[in-house]
């Protein structure tokens, strides 16, 4: 079966891992990258995406040099996951991040609170987070559990 998945993601590095990962793991599948807030929420917003990998930390803007534009989004990724919700976009997400904590002041999270939340604010969507690391496998175990199980949910 086809899987289409959007990848948000800024770092070259992380997305190319991912990237990898996707294309050895599931050749069937369809990965799309965008490198923003505001590229990605316009892919999830313009078209069906089975699947989106999601990064919590975000830059507003991306440009064709791949650098950083606008300001930077600590919850950028939360922001994408409560426009999902408020105009009914389905697709499932996982977050995959290699940060231990989000945020700034009053609304800082560590990386199991954020889960936490989002799994009760997004329950229809979120399927889960990864975190993500450079010296260990253990996150493509992660996120290929959650891959099976939105290819089980899409398939009921």
């Amino acid at each position: 079966m086809t899987m289409e998945i959007l990848v948000i993601e800024d770092d070259r590095l992380k997305s190319d891992r991912l990237l990898g990962f996707l294309k050895a793991a599931y050749p069937k599948a369809i990965p799309k990258l965008e490198k923003s807030y505001h590229n990605g929420l316009y892919r999830i917003e313009t078209e069906h995406f089975d699947v989106v990998l999601l990064d919590m930390t975000l830059p507003t803007y991306s440009s064709a040099t791949a650098t950083r534009l606008g300001r930077p989004r600590p919850l950028g990724g939360y922001d994408i996951l409560r426009k999902m919700r408020r105009k009914k976009i389905v697709s499932k997400v996982i977050v995959v991040s290699a940060l231990g904590g989000f945020g700034t002041g009053d609304t800082k999270f560590t990386f199991d609170e954020l889960q936490t939340k989002c799994a009760e604010e997004f329950p229809d969507i979120f399927l889960g987070a990864v975190f993500f690391s450079q010296t260990s496998t253990k996150w493509e175990r992660q996120l290929s559990a959650l891959l099976k199980r939105a290819l089980e949910l899409s398939n009921d």
